[in-house]
């Protein structure tokens, strides 16, 4: 399946433009594509909506991909404690150093 519907008969709408206005002298074939593209693409006003549609549609996508992202980044937070690791229990303030200065001494045993 075509990710684009309106292909066959953008293609057939640019090869009319192109036998319409042909290749000029010193430009590059993929130019003159684009040039008829262009041309074809805002001139037909089906094909205009239709490829503004699909711009719209693309645009909606990636901003709910983006929201999405920032959503799953802001539910991946860790919520720190103030409670000694898998105890529960404050950790009394004069004595947080030490705490952490006999944590460091149990891991690094």
């Amino acid at each position: 399946m075509n990710a684009n519907p309106q292909a066959a008969q953008l293609q057939q709408r640019i090869g009319i433009e192109l036998l319409a206005s042909p290749q000029q002298p010193g430009e590059s074939t993929n130019d003159a594509l684009k040039r008829a593209y262009e041309s074809v693409r805002w001139a037909d006003k089906g094909i205009r909506q239709q490829l503004l549609d699909a711009e719209h549609r693309a645009k909606d996508a990636e901003r709910q991909r983006k929201a999405d992202l920032a959503k799953a980044k802001t539910a991946g937070r860790v919520v720190k404690s103030k409670s000694m690791p898998g105890s529960g229990r404050p950790i009394p303030a004069d004595s947080w150093k030490d705490e952490l200065e006999k944590q460091w001494d149990q891991v690094n045993a």
